[in-house]
């Protein structure tokens, strides 16, 4: 429901298409990643609706548009291709899209670009002074809590870019919910998330960093129990409301250390596994 449409099949490289504006005229220079997706990507229990401050990551390969349009891969992303993959696509001044691919299609694929909002990102440190050099992470926010049908390219949509000496950086707005937020050295802002922002403002704080070790029991115990992906959320509490504050996916053994920012208002800082079967386990802690 993006506008994408596979277009007849023919013999050439690996895949191949075609990047287009909603006139029909080319958009050169967008970036095309082509992603091998896992058997669990598209599972309602494997996915996550809330914050993603840690997009999953999956075996890719890109390509740029040229001048017509057109871009091509000569190898698919993975050899195994069980899962499916999908495209994703973006170009400055154009909203982020995907197309979820049909096993074996080789295209051409047309990819139709939006023309997007751009947000600007401004970085202080706690002083209220701008930061240039900054990493800013943008995501697409909350995609699973919409009204609309669940799209797995949703949990892919994610960019960085380094802000300028004023502390500025640009990016083009995503669909749906946006999440920010930027580290500089040791530290880190606390992630914003919202819609339809034109500015985000982000003030970089002192960090602490949290380490561990995850076991599980005896996975045969687990039956027939659908499994989930496990994941360990860093979240701190200001008043009665938990702000998720850093995110590590895929978890067993151990994982860490993660930085963490500390908040102003923090009453207290939890750490939560969680993810099907597992009943979720918390630990509380003042850092």
């Amino acid at each position: 429901g993006f506008g994408q449409r596979e277009l007849a099949e023919e013999e050439g490289p690996e895949l191949a298409g075609r990047t287009v504006d909603d006139e029909g005229a080319a958009v050169n220079g967008a970036l095309v990643r082509w992603i091998a997706l896992s058997t669990a990507d598209a599972d309602v229990v494997y996915r996550w609706p809330e914050v993603p401050l840690d997009p999953p990551q999956r075996s890719t390969v890109e390509s740029r548009s040229d001048l017509t349009g057109a871009f091509r891969f000569e190898a698919p992303p993975s050899t195994d291709l069980q899962g499916g993959s999908l495209l994703v696509a973006s170009a400055e001044g154009y909203r982020a899209v995907g197309l979820e691919l049909e096993s074996g299609a080789k295209g051409p694929v047309e990819i139709l670009l939006e023309r997007s909002r751009e947000i600007l990102v401004q970085v202080s440190d706690s002083t209220g002074a701008p930061v240039g050099g900054a990493i800013v992470h943008h995501m697409a926010g909350d995609p699973a809590g919409r009204d609309s049908a669940f799209q797995a390219h949703e949990r892919f949509l994610s960019e960085s870019r380094t802000t300028d000496p004023s502390g500025q950086a640009r990016f083009m707005e995503f669909q749906g919910k946006q999440t920010f937020y930027a580290v500089h050295g040791e530290q880190r802002s606390s992630p914003w998330q919202g819609s339809n922002p034109s500015k985000v403002e982000l003030r970089l704080k002192a960090t602490f960093r949290v380490a561990g070790t995850v076991s599980f029991p005896d996975r045969h115990q687990w039956g027939g129990s659908p499994v989930g992906e496990h994941r360990v959320e860093v979240a701190g509490r200001s008043g009665i409301a938990w702000r998720p504050l850093a995110v590590v996916r895929g978890v067993e053994g151990e994982f860490g250390p993660v930085d963490v920012p500390l908040l102003d208002d923090a009453v207290e800082y939890r750490v939560r596994l969680e993810g099907a079967p597992v009943v979720p386990q918390e630990v509380f802690f003042l850092p």
